[in-house]
């Protein structure tokens, strides 16, 4: 197989360096990683060194393994019981898992992953508590004659990522690079991530719950680079695929791709494909060598496109004042996430394990621009520290350590002037609110936890993210990629108790989970969950939603809620609201848009309350109109 190289879309996987103390290595526990030696019993006893009870809860007990750079050999399966388990290596292409050829394991009748995390479920709970689970800068290659490998397989909820990951398999005769298919999947961010051969790229299944995709790469597959058989919801940018076969077939599905690159295709086939029960937006696709770019059957007159696709959604866009559009009325920039520069690991800043009150005094020395946790499990007092970030850190790195008990809680207080550096937060575990208070630009990954602002915060860049009860600012830009927001009525937690933040300026008004007050807003993915209008707009917010995915949780309906509550502001959006069927009393949100503009007040409902829906594009232009009609959305 020869790896093309994406164009500007498609994966983009980078080498990583840490401190020698940062995480347990996998060769403590006996793994040796020369290519030669079969590796399958060390790695699985890290793996599962303490989760021996696969009913047991690990939440706040995270595990986390580093691969150092090495090919590790295995023969049978990768996996472990429970939640919170990060696998991390130096870089795709330098820790491997390496499945020997036709190791006789994956030549039976049932598949089986290479490496499988496991769908995490105690005696109280669903298997949806798959909590900040990892796999980061790894290659796992699926060597020939495994007919039927998966190479990862995959169930990750709320906080939880595939990132900076190659999957591939040379004779292309194993049935799935990476698999998602298991209930109750998602929330979870895939960033960087390339599939080379197997039949099909990324497989995902049940309809609850959502999974967001930037910058991934197919290519070589036999069947499908990317295909979604049971309704789950998709938010996709910055997709190179390179295949004869189609670059995505939606069976059931609400999904969304933008800004993306179907390449290498044949004359004979359609690039995208959407069945009957599928609904579909698609913009800034550009399409090479095939004789379709699109098929869609999801409507009574199915559609076809060829060449580049500018914008297509299913059904006609909606909007409370009467009008309908052909094409996305607002086109907000879109940026990508800063990326660290870290200096040699050996500089990094060592945060103490036992003291977070020595925290700020440690970082105020800025003897690096770097700092770091040891990945680990902490007991922290029941109390709250405030830690302030100076502007000579750049990077904070916490490698998903867990604090113990909840009921300790650390403020990180950004400073710093717009013209520094960013600062950039990743793996934050559990106990952590952010106070952005600044104007500096603000990166926060793989969090899980509250974040407040005041008037003149600066730029917010979320990845993984997390959050509670939440409001941005007037002028404040906000690029958001795998956005998770379960609370319900009132605003969650202690965050506005720092001084000089007011709980006005910080938190929303009850029953709003997110309020865009004046800023700007871009997401990718996002999930909510419970009663409660989901985002209000206010103040001339502008704001853009791609693939979202929202699941009420309600007996009784909370009255004057919406999906989107917009005031003088303007929108775009596609999502699902998916309510459960008679086996559990659900009803949905009164309204999904309440628009007012110029103080003139419109609705666009719902057909039925108490169905789930989908709509490709629900928009609003924050201008007033001259129908009263409430319309219902596009499907």
């Amino acid at each position: 197989m020869t790896v093309l190289p994406a164009d500007g879309s498609g994966a983009r996987t980078n080498t990583y360096s840490y401190p020698q103390d940062a995480m347990v290595s996998v060769k403590s526990f006996g793994a040796v990683g020369d290519g030669v030696t079969d590796d399958t019993a060390a790695l699985n006893r890290a793996l599962t060194d303490g989760r021996g009870d696969c009913r047991a809860d690990y939440y706040r007990r995270p595990k986390i393994l580093y691969l150092p750079p090495g090919r590790y050999r295995v023969s049978g399966q990768l996996s472990f019981c429970g939640a919170e388990v990060s696998l991390r290596g130096a870089g795709p292409t330098q820790s491997v898992i390496s499945l020997a050829p036709r190791t006789p394991a994956f030549n039976q009748k049932a598949s089986l992953a290479v490496l499988y995390y496991p769908s995490a479920a105690t005696s109280h709970a669903y298997g949806n508590i798959s909590f900040r689970n990892f796999v980061s800068a790894l290659g796992i290659d699926v060597g020939e004659g495994n007919d039927n490998a998966i190479g990862l397989d995959v169930v990750m909820n709320n906080v939880g990522a595939i990132e900076d990951v190659v999957v591939a398999n040379e004779d292309g005769t194993a049935p799935t690079g990476i698999n998602m298919t298991h209930a109750w999947n998602g929330p979870m961010l895939v960033k960087n991530v390339a599939v080379y051969g197997f039949k099909n790229g990324f497989v995902l299944g049940q309809q609850q719950y959502s999974s967001t995709f930037s910058h991934i790469t197919t290519e070589g597959q036999s069947s499908t680079g990317f295909v979604d058989v049971g309704g789950q919801s998709a938010a996709i940018e910055q997709m190179y695929s390179c295949n004869r076969v189609p670059a995505a077939h939606n069976s059931a599905a609400e999904v969304a791709i933008i800004n993306s690159t179907f390449d290498c295709g044949a004359p004979n086939t359609a690039a995208y494909m959407g069945d009957a029960k599928s609904s579909q937006h698609l913009r800034n696709i550009r399409v090479r060598g095939y004789g379709m770019s699109l098929k869609d059957d999801s409507s009574t007159a199915p559609a076809t496109r060829t060449g580049d696709i500018r914008e297509y959604f299913t059904g006609t866009g909606t909007s409370a004042f009467g009008t309908h559009v052909a094409t996305m009325p607002l086109d907000l920039p879109i940026e990508e996430a800063p990326t660290p520069r870290d200096p040699k690991p050996s500089t990094w800043i060592s945060l103490s394990a036992t003291d977070p009150s020595r925290w700020s005094a440690q970082l105020a020395s800025c003897t690096s621009s770097t700092a770091y946790l040891v990945a680990g499990q902490y007991t922290v007092p029941k109390q709250t520290f405030t830690v302030n970030i100076p502007s000579c850190i750049h990077h904070m790195q916490f490698f998903n350590s867990g604090f113990n008990p909840p009921g300790g809680l650390i403020n990180f207080v950004i400073a710093g002037k717009a013209s520094d550096p960013p600062l950039i937060m990743e793996n934050t575990g559990t106990n952590f609110a952010l106070v952005h208070n600044s104007p500096r630009t603000l990166v926060i990954r793989h969090y899980g936890g509250d974040y407040s602002s005041v008037p003149g915060t600066g730029t917010l860049f979320a990845e993984d993210f997390d959050v509670g009860a939440v409001q941005f600012q007037p002028g404040q830009h906000v690029w958001v990629r795998q956005f998770d927001n379960e609370f319900a009525e009132a605003p969650q937690g202690p965050h506005c108790a720092v001084a000089t933040i007011s709980t006005t300026s910080c938190l929303p008004p009850a029953g709003i989970k997110t309020k865009c007050n004046g800023c700007t807003l871009w997401v990718l993915g996002p999930k909510t969950e419970k009663g409660s209008t989901n985002f209000q707009l206010t103040a001339g917010a502008k704001m853009e939603l791609y693939g979202g995915f929202f699941l009420p949780l309600q007996s009784n309906q909370q009255p004057n809620t919406a999906v989107i509550e917009a005031v003088d502001s303007s929108f775009s959006a596609d999502f699902t609201q998916y309510l459960y069927g008679t086996s559990r009393t659900n009803t949905g949100t009164a309204h999904i848009v309440i628009d007012t503009q110029k103080g003139v007040t419109r609705y666009v409902d719902p057909v039925d309350q108490n169905t789930s829906f989908r709509t490709s594009l629900v928009y609003s232009l924050g201008g007033g109109g001259s129908s009263a009609t409430r319309n219902s959305p596009a499907r």
